[in-house]
């Protein structure tokens, strides 16, 4: 009897790993593949899997979450929350293509690149809150949170390089004068 576990080995942002175990079977492979992240699953033990980011290293990282604008307005009051997921999923960086201080990023992993928003999140001001990260094999920065919208740094609209923060302070102070 043969069992065969096809995979897809062209997944660019690398969301699983791949673990072989021979048997002394000549005839079977075990393939293990366990995901880095994305897990719903609930009892999953993630100390297992990731790595806790100590506050010395948060403090230094660039944390990004990539959103659209369909949601935009309710994580703008509410932050940002893991909704039906283990985790809140960032990047420590921009997509392929994109450019953030003048240099090309080429984080490949923790964001779409169709992303239309991304929130630049303060990691002291996480870890101040409470909030740990995580780091998974592949480099993706994850998160149980919730991140209020008061750990947000910056908000950049992805096409026109615009802070959305700083739209929404000039909109309350145009409210209130």
């Amino acid at each position: 009897m043969f069992i065969i576990l096809l995979l897809r080995f062209d997944c660019d942002d690398w969301q699983f790993s791949y673990l072989t175990n021979t048997t002394l079977l000549t005839t079977s492979v075990v393939f293990l593949t366990p995901a880095n992240q994305g897990h719903s699953i609930q009892g999953i033990q993630f100390d297992e899997l990731l790595t806790k980011i100590s506050p010395d290293e948060i403090a230094t990282l660039e944390i990004i979450h990539g959103t659209y604008y369909s949601v935009w307005d309710k994580i703008r009051l509410e932050g940002l929350k893991k909704m039906n997921r283990n985790h809140i999923h960032c990047a420590p960086g921009l997509p392929p293509g994109k450019t953030s201080g003048g240099q090309k990023q080429t984080v490949i992993s923790g964001m779409r690149i169709d992303c239309q928003i991304y929130i630049y999140i303060d990691g002291t001001a996480c870890y101040l809150n409470g909030i740990s990260f995580y780091r998974s094999e592949n480099g993706v920065l994850l998160t149980s949170g919730p991140i209020p919208a008061s750990c947000f740094s910056k908000v950049i609209d992805a096409k026109t390089g615009v802070d959305l923060l700083d739209e929404s302070r000039e909109q309350k102070r145009i409210r209130h004068t």
